[in-house]
C-alpha cells in the first residue's frame, strides 16, 4: 500500500502489517468487496471528494461521524407523525433498500471506534439485527491512524483487513469543503431587496430541530411536527443565523449537506432548499447576553449550597444531553443530564 508503519505505538506494526496483508484475499471473498471498503483521507478536500463520488454512485448516501449520528436520517428507526399518530418502521440500515453508509473514523477516539465494532465486522449487525443485503459500508481513516501518530482501536486493522481499499478520486477544481461552501453564500451584511428570516439559537438547545424540524408537543399536549427554519423558504431568502453554533462541525456539515443535496427530508417529506439562499452570522451581543442572564435569574430560585446539587462544566453539559451509547450489543438513547439532576433539582455550571 506504500505506507510506512512506525513502531512503539499502541497498535504494533506487526499486527497492522498482518491485518493489511489480508486485504487481497478479502477482496476475493464473495460479497465483501461490494459491501465494505475503506479510504485513506488525509485532508478535508480528499474526504469531500470521496463523499461526492459516493453520492454520485448512490443518492442514498449517509455520512456519520459519531454514535449520536445513528439517531438521525432514520438509520435505526423511522418515525413519522401522521394526523397526530406516531408511526414507527424499521431503520434504513435493516431494509433491503440500497444505502451507502460512510463511517468517518478520523476524528473518533479509540473508545468511540470500538462502539462501532458490530458495524465493522464482515457480518455486520446493529442492535442484534443484521444489516440489509444492499447496505454498503465505506470507512474513512487517515495515515496518522495507520502509522500510530493518532491512536485508534487496535482491532480496527483486523476489521479493515476484511475489506478492500477504495482509491481517493483525483484532485479537481470544483470540490470545496463544508466551510468554504458556506462561506460562499455568507455575506457580511443583509442584502437589500431580500426576504429576511432571523433564526435565533440562543433559546433553543437543539440546533438540528431548529433548522430541520422535529416532533414535539404543542401547548395542548398534542404531538405535532414543528417545521424547521429551512422548510418552505422562498427563493432568494436571506437567513440571519443569530448565535449559531458555528464552532460545532456537525452544525456546519448538516447545513452544507442540505445545500449540496438541494434539500433534506423532514417527517418523510422532501424539503427543497430555495435558489439564491444567502446567510449572515450574528453573534450574541453583550446586551442580549445580559438580557438572557437577567431572564434566567428572574425565573429561577437562588442557589442553596446546603441542598443537593450537580456541578458540571460547559463541555460536560453538552456531552450529557440526549445522546446514544452502547449497552451490551444495543445502541440505546439516554439523557444523562436529566438523570443527574432528577434527584437534586439544582444544577451548577462552572465557567
Amino acid at each position: 500500500m506504500g505506507r510506512v508503519i512506525s513502531s512503539g505505538r499502541a497498535v504494533s506494526a506487526r499486527l497492522m502489517n498482518r491485518c493489511i496483508s489480508t486485504l487481497e484475499p478479502a477482496v476475493n471473498s464473495p460479497g465483501v468487496a461490494e459491501s465494505a471498503s475503506f479510504c485513506f483521507v488525509d485532508d478535508p478536500l480528499s474526504r469531500q471528494r470521496v463523499i461526492d463520488q459516493l453520492r454520485r454512485e448512490s443518492p442514498a448516501t449517509v455520512c456519520i461521524g459519531s454514535l449520536r449520528d445513528l439517531d438521525r436520517d432514520g438509520l435505526l428507526e423511522q418515525t413519522l407523525l401522521d394526523d397526530g399518530q406516531l408511526h414507527k418502521t424499521g431503520g434504513r440500515l435493516f431494509t433491503d433498500e440500497p444505502l451507502t453508509l460512510i463511517i468517518d473514523l478520523c476524528a473518533m477516539t479509540p473508545g468511540s471506534i470500538a462502539s462501532f465494532n458490530d458495524l465493522l465486522e464482515s457480518d455486520p449487525h446493529c442492535n442484534g439485527q443484521p444489516l440489509g443485503r444492499h447496505i454498503r459500508r465505506v470507512l474513512l481513516v487517515n495515515t496518522d491512524m495507520l502509522q500510530g501518530r493518532q491512536l485508534s482501536n487496535p482491532d480496527l486493522w483486523r476489521r479493515l483487513g476484511q475489506m478492500h481499499e477504495k482509491p481517493v478520486p483525483p484532485a479537481d477544481d470544483h470540490t470545496v469543503t463544508d466551510e468554504t461552501l458556506l462561506a460562499q453564500i455568507t455575506t457580511a451584511h443583509i442584502p437589500d431587496n431580500k426576504s429576511v428570516l432571523v433564526v435565533d439559537f440562543a433559546l433553543n438547545d437543539d440546533w438540528h430541530h431548529c433548522l430541520f424540524g422535529g416532533i414535539t408537543l404543542n401547548r395542548q399536549g398534542e404531538l405535532i411536527f414543528a417545521a424547521g427554519a429551512l422548510a418552505n423558504l422562498a427563493a432568494g431568502t436571506h437567513l440571519v443565523l443569530r448565535n449559531a453554533p458555528w464552532e460545532k462541525a456537525d452544525f456546519q456539515t448538516a447545513l452544507a449537506t442540505a445545500m449540496r443535496l438541494g434539500g433534506f427530508t423532514a417527517n418523510g417529506a422532501w424539503m427543497a432548499m430555495p435558489a439564491g439562499l444567502t446567510l449572515s452570522n450574528e453573534p450574541l451581543c453583550p446586551s442580549r447576553l445580559e438580557q438572557l442572564k437577567c431572564k434566567m435569574l428572574a425565573e429561577n430560585t437562588a442557589f442553596d449550597p446546603a441542598s443537593p446539587f450537580v456541578c458540571l462544566n460547559p463541555v460536560m453539559v453538552d456531552s450529557t444531553k440526549g445522546t446514544l451509547r452502547v449497552e451490551g450489543t444495543r445502541v440505546v438513547q439516554v439523557n444523562l443530564l436529566s438523570a443527574l439532576v432528577a434527584d437534586c433539582g439544582q444544577l451548577v455550571i462552572t465557567a
